[in-house]
């Protein structure tokens, strides 16, 4: 019964707000493989304690950290949280060791799959939305001009 009620009504949709939506559905699938794949590296890496050192031009920390009895130093490429130099962060190294680290915490996290995929996909589906609605109500109101008394 379901099924049917929503392929009756996903059909009645016009043809854009279709296609909007299932960028959207595309994008938020996107964006659910791009936090597996965040919490996979974090489940295969081995997490350490390290300090951050300094800022690069960028105003990314630059992280000290010992991995295997060496001390290593690593700027992060990704997004952080305003990080003071002193301050301790975890770090997730990857199985196969060094450089590519990660830094602890949900803002490096969530903020690739929230930037890249989900924002747009909220778009999207705003807009769809939007398309929708204004497209009902063209279809609901008469054309403007048009007489229908054949003077």
């Amino acid at each position: 019964m379901l099924p049917d009620v929503f392929v009756r009504r996903w059909y009645r949709l016009p043809p854009k707000v279709r296609a909007l939506l299932v960028v959207a559905a595309l994008l938020v699938c996107g964006g659910a493989g791009l936090l597996a794949e965040g919490l996979y590296f974090r489940a295969t890496a081995s997490r350490v304690e390290g300090t951050v050192i300094d800022h690069d031009p960028k105003g990314r920390p630059v992280v000290e950290y010992w991995w295997r009895g060496q001390r290593r130093q690593d700027d992060t490429s990704g997004p952080t949280e305003g990080l003071a130099v002193g301050a301790k962060v975890g770090v997730y190294v990857p199985p196969g060791g060094p450089p590519p680290i990660r830094l602890d915490g949900w803002v490096p996290l969530l903020f690739t799959p929230g930037w890249v995929c989900v924002m747009p996909a909220t778009f999207f589906a705003a807009y769809a939305v939007v398309v929708a609605i204004w497209g009902t109500r063209r279809r609901a109101e008469p054309a403007a001009g048009y007489d229908r008394g054949g003077i």
